[in-house]
């Protein structure tokens, strides 16, 4: 059996990158953060850009 490996595409390799997104409520104008790790499938809603830093710390991606 011949086998032959070869290197993931710079697509595959960045659908494995965590999402990271904001938005901003129009009533009370407070922006919110998304965050969404594709590999674990886990996802959350932060408050903060240091907590999305913190989110981001506790993962292999810092």
């Amino acid at each position: 059996m011949n086998i032959k490996w070869t290197a993931p595409s710079a697509e595959s390799l960045a659908s494995l990158q965590p999402r990271i997104w904001q938005d901003c409520d129009r009533t009370t104008q407070k922006v919110q953060w998304h965050v969404y790790d594709p590999i674990s499938g886990e996802a959350s809603s932060l408050e903060s850009q240091a907590d999305v830093e913190e989110w981001l710390a506790h993962r292999a991606y810092s």
